[in-house]
């Protein structure tokens, strides 16, 4: 089960947020490097990060005015 603040995604030809937090996310598919944004709570966080394609996980992380914290992107088990 997905802790709160966790959005659940299909990450394929085309990308789906199955969450209920709204998610943006742009992707370089050259470098691997993404940006977005993710509804938290009132707010709108920035996200950014980079995929790994040959370990299948992306990792990166978000800043906030009091607060930050990492960005993992993982296959569900």
């Amino acid at each position: 089960m997905p802790r709160p603040g966790t959005n659940v995604v299909r990450v394929w030809a085309v990308d789906i947020n199955l969450s209920a937090n709204a998610l943006k996310m742009n992707v370089n598919t050259i470098s691997g490097v993404y940006t977005g944004s993710v509804r938290a709570g009132i707010r709108t966080v920035r996200i950014d990060g980079a995929l790994f394609q040959d370990l299948d996980i992306g990792r990166g992380y978000f800043l906030g005015t009091n607060r930050s914290g990492r960005v993992l992107i993982q296959p569900l088990p």
